[in-house]
């Protein structure tokens, strides 16, 4: 059972492997066999779930986008690349790390299933917790890497990497609101913190893709400003990341009913400083 548990992981991993390695240009598959692969491991959560706890369906189509978005930010950040050897290192690393994410998503949303017996070990899902988390935040920078750096080495439109940044932080930002809205459920609170979640979760169904569209709408305004700067690709994506992971704060603890303004300042400190750590560290020229 353990070796079937363990395969279920690795199987798609491998699939992802080879679909990585065809956009490195290693393999000379064709580009039906591509996206072929590719679809079979974004649709392999559903397979992984299957085999454990049987979440609801809802739960199921978050899997599927949150894979999704790992495998879409892995695939335009290898096509943007041009070392070749660097290239088929990370899809190593990709493909590793997908298998990781697929692990950790089944770990997080079967102890969902079952929270009431297993809540004694709650440290599992609080690690598949911030894992996820984490592989959304490095989708979002590799996303905004490789699609600005085709739109510079492509001499792309403009609108085009707008609304390429607009779909990946929008629904970046839904899957983030919903796992993070899973995950309290799944703590034990104090009354003032359960009023708190009563009333995240109230904002949440109210208009979770209203905050998920203004976030996004945010981050195309901020990246249609940085594009008048001769930044590189790498440049661009760190900022961006910076700028989303600060506002993703603010925006949690505003659903949380505790953003105030010290929260505020030192949220605004710290991406103060990241930024300036940037503009002086980065080399203001187009790769």
């Amino acid at each position: 059972m353990t070796f079937v548990k363990t395969l279920k992981f690795i199987i798609p991993s491998f699939l992802l492997l080879m679909t990585l390695e065809s956009a490195a240009g290693d393999f000379d598959f064709s580009w039906k066999i591509s996206v072929g692969l590719a679809l079979i491991a974004i649709g392999s959560p559903l397979l992984n779930l299957s085999f454990g706890r049987q979440p609801k369906e809802k739960y199921r189509f978050l899997a599927i986008v949150i894979s999704s978005l790992t495998i879409a930010s892995y695939l335009i950040f290898l096509l943007a690349l041009r070392d070749d050897g660097f290239k088929h290192f990370c899809a190593i690393i990709f493909s590793f790390t997908f298998m990781l994410t697929l692990a950790s998503i089944n770990m997080f949303f079967g102890y969902y299933q079952c929270q009431k017996e297993k809540m004694a070990r709650a440290k599992f899902p609080s690690l598949a917790f911030n894992f996820i988390k984490g592989a959304i935040l490095v989708s979002v920078f590799l996303w905004t890497v490789g699609s600005y750096g085709l739109y510079l080495d492509l001499n792309l439109p403009t609108h085009l990497i707008m609304l390429a940044i607009l779909l990946n932080t929008a629904f970046s930002t839904y899957c983030l609101l919903k796992i993070s809205s899973i995950f309290q459920k799944m703590s034990l609170f104090s009354a003032s913190q359960q009023i708190r979640e009563r009333n995240a979760e109230r904002t949440m169904k109210q208009a979770p893709w209203f905050y998920s569209f203004l976030l996004g709408w945010i981050m195309v305004e901020l990246t249609w400003a940085i594009s008048f700067w001769p930044a590189n690709q790498l440049t661009v994506g760190a900022i961006i990341l910076a700028n989303y992971y600060i506002f993703w704060n603010m925006l949690k603890d505003h659903l949380n009913g505790a953003l105030n303004r010290k929260s505020i300042f030192l949220n605004i400190l710290f991406l103060t400083v990241i930024i300036a750590f940037l503009l002086l560290s980065s080399k203001w020229e187009i790769k």
